[in-house]
């Protein structure tokens, strides 16, 4: 049996991690290729968070994996990070809530490797999108961990041929999708069974969401306080000389985190603005020069890790020209919106 989805895609940008990157897939794909900024708005009840990291500890931890090494964090009213299994229940819940987009979390501890397997043909073949976890050890495809590292990832199913054994999956570490066996996955599943979610949709549907926008929620908004830190981090964590191990580290925390975390308050500021709250054209150009910030930084970083470039005075003016813009947003809310 054959089952293939066509206009299931990358994700249009970065969402926290993998997971959430997929949901954009996801609801780009239900909604027939309709607007997905709604989805930022869930970001709003989230707020930045600094963590002071150890540059040696981390790479030794996490097998020099740098996915780990990002500085800054969304946390949720709780302070639970963004997508740990408990907040991306919670983004899963909001896709139900405004999209009509349902989702089952496949974790049968009493399955075997393949039951679970079949579990997850099943459901595609019967319109579902699954998100599959793996260990990046037993993927052929990524020559980095393949039969070297341990690494546990996810990949969203595009496909499945069950006469061959093997899924087509999307990978956000990859621009093209490619095919995974089901045996790679039987093997994977030997150390990370947990973590596969199954969506369906059964009749798209966007209910109005507006009411996530709210003046009170402007004081998520600052950053400033936890880019000063960072930026006055910057020097200590490049003295580690784990230059190229600590710049793809921030270039995942400008991708995944920041990104969408300037995105999502824009598109709030523009909703509230809609909605006709009045003194805040200024605050969206302060937070669209923000935006752009962010966008420029990032292909910074890419030319940054293609030429393996090892100077860092750009990186650490840059953080330091950033916390300028995120200082004179703050004062703005701060200050003469008089939010507290």
């Amino acid at each position: 049996m054959n089952k293939y989805f066509p206009m299931l895609g990358q994700p249009e940008f970065f969402f926290i991690n993998c997971y959430g990157s997929y949901l954009i897939s996801a609801l780009k794909y239900f909604s027939n290729q309709g607007d997905i900024e709604d989805i930022q708005l869930f970001l709003n009840e989230s707020k930045p968070v600094y963590k002071k990291l150890d540059v040696n500890v981390v790479k030794e931890r996490e097998n020099s994996n740098p996915w780990r090494f990002q500085p800054i964090q969304l946390v949720d009213s709780s302070n639970t990070a963004l997508f740990t299994k408990l907040t991306i229940n919670k983004l899963l819940q909001f896709l139900k809530n405004h999209f009509n987009i349902d989702y089952e979390l496949l974790d049968y501890d009493n399955y075997s490797h393949e039951e679970m397997l079949a579990q997850i043909i099943h459901r595609v073949c019967n319109d579902s999108l699954v998100i599959v976890s793996i260990d990046e050890f037993f993927n052929p495809i990524n020559k980095k961990y393949h039969q070297k590292l341990h690494n546990t990832h996810a990949v969203l199913i595009k496909g499945v041929n069950t006469h061959e054994e093997y899924f087509e999956v999307i990978d956000i570490d990859f621009n093209q999708s490619y095919q995974i066996s089901f045996y790679s996955l039987l093997q994977s599943f030997q150390y990370y069974q947990k973590g596969h979610i199954s969506l369906q949709c059964c009749g798209y549907k966007r209910n109005v969401v507006e009411q996530k926008a709210s003046e009170k929620k402007l004081i998520n908004f600052i950053l400033s306080e936890e880019i000063h830190k960072l930026a006055y981090d910057l020097p200590g964590y490049y003295a580690s000389k784990e230059i190229q191990f600590i710049n793809r580290g921030l270039f995942f925390n400008i991708k995944f985190v920041l990104i969408p975390f300037a995105m999502s308050r824009l598109q709030m500021v523009k909703i509230l603005r809609t909605n006709g709250i009045i003194g805040l054209a200024e605050l969206e150009d302060l937070l669209s020069q923000a935006n752009r910030f962010w966008e420029n930084m990032h292909f910074i970083m890419i030319r940054k890790l293609v030429s393996k470039d090892t100077d860092t005075d750009l990186i650490i003016a840059k953080y330091k020209e950033i916390s300028e813009i995120e200082n004179d947003i703050s004062r703005y809310i701060r200050h003469k919106l008089g939010v507290k």
